[in-house]
């Protein structure tokens, strides 16, 4: 069967009232689910009102899905591409579970891992300015399967 994750819901307010929308469906939301075992987290830069299950984070999820796929089949090829901070837990933990025994040989020169934007430090393998550095990895990396 094909691997099903829980979606993360996001909420895009509209763009001319993002700041008071956002933060008021941000403060409606928390209240109305306080003690529901989920959090509430506003992006004023980004516009964008996040509720996820506590305790879960994308890298609880990479690496449950990339033990999930492992189950199911060998992996032999991983992109992982974040970009802002939250998306360090996605790329730490990808790392780590391709380092894993079960994975480790398989995956050298097969994983990789980018952060978009200018960060001071990240897990990331590689560093890419912006979008149009993304489409020229994955160009690269189209290419060299030939």
């Amino acid at each position: 069967p094909p691997l099903q994750t829980p979606p993360t819901p996001h909420l895009t307010p509209h763009p001319p009232t993002t700041p008071p929308q956002a933060r008021l469906l941000s403060e409606s939301l928390r209240k109305k689910l306080d003690g529901a075992g989920v959090s509430v987290s506003h992006s004023a830069s980004k516009g964008m009102v996040e509720v996820r299950i506590t305790g879960m984070n994308k890298g609880t999820m990479a690496d449950a899905v990339l033990s999930k796929a492992n189950e199911s089949g060998p992996v032999d090829f991983v992109l992982c591409i974040g970009d802002e901070d939250e998306d360090e837990y996605m790329l730490s933990a990808t790392t780590a579970r391709a380092g894993a025994p079960e994975m480790r040989e398989r995956l050298q020169h097969r994983l990789f891992t980018a952060t978009v934007g200018h960060k001071a430090v990240s897990h990331a393998q590689y560093l890419l300015d912006d979008s149009r550095d993304v489409l020229r990895l994955l160009e690269t990396l189209r290419n060299a399967e030939g």
